[in-house]
């Protein structure tokens, strides 16, 4: 979890381009480990920075948006019909 707090602490750096990478690896960790996003604390930490992030560059917006969508399919039901 210390970790994570201190990925989404990279939100705050001031090169776009250490912030659009972290945007990337956010959005990879969505993707592909979303269960690391389970904690209350992390994830309200989570969905902060990536709401202030789309304010910012386009091409850091673009992956705060990929990393929310790559959440909410990592971590929606599985319908078993």
């Amino acid at each position: 979890m210390q970790a994570m707090l201190n990925l989404l602490n990279m939100f705050n750096e001031p090169s776009s381009k250490v912030r659009e990478a972290i945007t990337w690896v956010m959005s990879r960790i969505c993707e592909h480990h979303a269960d690391v996003l389970t904690n209350q604390n992390t994830i309200q930490h989570f969905i902060m920075a990536t709401l202030n992030a789309l304010k910012d560059k386009p091409r850091i917006s673009n992956q705060c948006c990929l990393a929310l969508e790559r959440l909410a399919v990592s971590t929606e039901p599985t319908n078993n019909l």
